[in-house]
């Protein structure tokens, strides 16, 4: 991964990464004890305590399922190997995101520029195709299936630039929103002890773009619209909804039927009301007139958590 980040920033990317390496390792062994299924058994599923053994560290939403033909009948290692090389498609594209995202949010916080975060993205890029390489090349050789690394490495670089600038994209309009801080990468560099000395006194907030701002309740940052307060509700809201809708989907999915639609959209309808409602509150504190707080609603707000839930397609 790229180096420039502060040290304390840069450490915790590596043990993040070395976190998600391992949590990717266990999925391998997952696939590896459900192929052995598929030889024994024909069509069927992971069985329940691999995934419940993973649980929020899976980087597969669900027990791994067979999709294809049901009948009962003794799977070929052909047909095996298919379903596979599928599942670890997937597989390597959630790590990659994954990974991208850990970075990401290390150089979020620095208060870039736009196109100095955009330049930090394309370095991650490039780190994470590397590296993906190397997890894909393990993945295979595990599991044996003969992969063509490159193609599918080349193969999941569209998404996963996709994935950058939609991210890239998020952070411009953040920074449209709330500006940059005063110092730049370059001169948090020449003088570490200016920040380092009121980090103490800060809390960690996110917002629903997956920004992440540092508060000081003492000296509010006067770019921002809403109160510490409010932050801290925010950010709250936005995390615990978040942590609440993964938990929600891995009980759903954890059964061997595939779940009804309503009960996949509850979760999501839940998050978003409460995300609307939380917002809905800050921005009530901050308009000036009943016209401005409907305009903010409609325009800034309602867009904002339809972003959220759907991503860039919706702006589309």
């Amino acid at each position: 991964m790229p180096t420039q980040l502060p040290e304390d920033a840069r450490r915790r990317l590596e043990a993040g990464q070395g976190d998600l390496r391992d949590r990717c390792w266990h999925n391998v062994q997952r696939l590896h004890k459900w192929s052995g299924k598929l030889e024994r058994e024909g069509p069927s599923g992971e069985d329940a305590d691999y995934y419940e053994s993973m649980g929020p560290r899976s980087l597969l939403l669900g027990p791994i399922v067979w999709d294809g033909p049901t009948d009962k009948r003794k799977l070929g290692w052909d047909e095996i190997t298919a379903a596979l090389r599928a599942k670890v498609r997937d597989l390597l594209g959630r790590y990659a995101r994954e990974l991208a995202a850990l970075a990401g949010g290390e150089w979020w916080s620095l208060g870039l520029t736009g196109a100095e975060f955009e330049s930090r993205m394309a370095a991650v890029l490039q780190s994470v195709l590397a590296d993906l390489k190397n997890v894909a090349k393990e993945a295979d050789s595990d599991l044996g299936l003969g992969l063509e690394i490159e193609p599918l490495v080349a193969d999941l670089n569209t998404g996963l630039q996709a994935w950058c600038e939609d991210y890239v994209e998020r952070y411009g309009a953040h920074v449209g929103l709330y500006g940059t801080a005063g110092t730049g990468l370059g001169a948090q560099a020449g003088g570490p002890q200016a920040g380092a000395s009121s980090l103490k006194d800060r809390f960690r907030v996110t917002s629903i773009d997956g920004s992440v701002r540092w508060i000081n309740p003492e000296d509010p940052d006067p770019e921002s619209i809403w109160t510490p307060e409010d932050e801290k509700r925010i950010s709250a809201c936005v995390f615990d909804g978040r942590a609440a809708v993964r938990s929600e989907l891995e009980g759903i999915f954890s059964g061997k039927e595939w779940p009804a639609l309503a009960a996949l959209v509850e979760p999501f309808r839940r998050y978003a009301v409460a995300v609307f409602d939380v917002y809905a509150s800050a921005y009530s504190h901050v308009a000036q007139t009943l016209a401005a707080y409907q305009e903010a609603l409609d325009q800034l707000l309602l867009p904002m958590v339809l972003r959220d839930l759907f991503g860039r397609e919706w702006d589309r």
